[in-house]
This record gives structure tokens, C-alpha cells and sequence, in this order.
């Protein structure tokens, strides 16, 4: 039995491979470390290894002071108040559970939060 993948299925499978695997280390982490420190611990490295990255492509990253305020605000907003409590919650569910609520409520909160509602919709085109 061969597998015919094209690249575009190989991709996707490629994603749910890494996209899954984060689930599993990020429970195994969090048995060791307080969940905060762990999240915060994770995307502070996340971060800098992506500025690494940029800056070894020739691609530096510029701030300008005025952005401040703005990625304040998304990292308290989008980062903190979503994975903060899921991080905690995942002392008390296994990782699949927590990951399916974790992509259910993303439509959710899009939402409750205001967003254009056609973009919600399955085949809205």
C-alpha cells in the first residue's frame, strides 16, 4: 500500500503533527511548572526565537514607540486571557479535550467579540 500525498495533504498532515504535538508537551510542562510560568516561560521564547529568525533572513524587525500601546494590548488581550486559563485548565482535562475547546470557542469569542458574522459562516460564499 502506497500513500499518494500531494503537497498541500502533506502540509496539512505536517500541521497536525506539530499543532498536536504542542498539546502533549504543553501538558508534560505543565506537571513541572506552574502553568503561568510555563506559558509565559513558552512565548517569551517563542518570540525571541522568531526576532532569531527574522534578524538571521535579513528581515530585522522595527518598533516604533507609538505601536507600544497596541502590542500591550494584544498581548494582555490575545495572548494572557487566552492561554492563561487554558493553560491552568489543563492541570484538570487531558489534552484533547482541551484542545477541542480551545479551537470551539476561537468562532465564539470572534463573536461575542463583534466580528463580521459572514466570515463565521460555513461557505458563506
Amino acid at each position: 500500500m502506497t500513500l499518494d500525498l500531494n503537497k498541500n495533504q502533506l502540509r496539512f498532515l505536517m500541521l497536525c503533527i506539530i499543532w498536536g504535538s504542542t498539546w502533549i508537551g504543553t501538558k508534560a510542562g505543565i506537571e513541572v511548572v506552574p502553568p503561568l510560568l510555563f506559558a509565559g516561560t513558552r512565548f517569551t521564547a517563542a518570540g525571541v526565537l522568531l526576532l532569531l529568525y527574522g534578524w538571521a533572513r535579513g528581515e530585522a524587525a522595527t518598533f516604533k514607540v507609538g505601536d507600544s500601546i497596541r502590542f500591550v494590548a494584544v498581548s494582555m488581550l490575545m495572548i494572557t486571557l487566552c492561554y492563561a486559563p487554558l493553560f491552568w485548565g489543563m492541570q484538570y482535562i487531558d489534552t484533547g479535550t482541551a484542545a477541542v475547546l480551545e479551537m470551539s470557542l476561537t468562532p465564539i469569542a470572534a463573536w461575542g467579540l463583534g466580528a463580521d458574522h459572514s466570515l463565521l459562516a460555513i461557505g458563506a460564499r
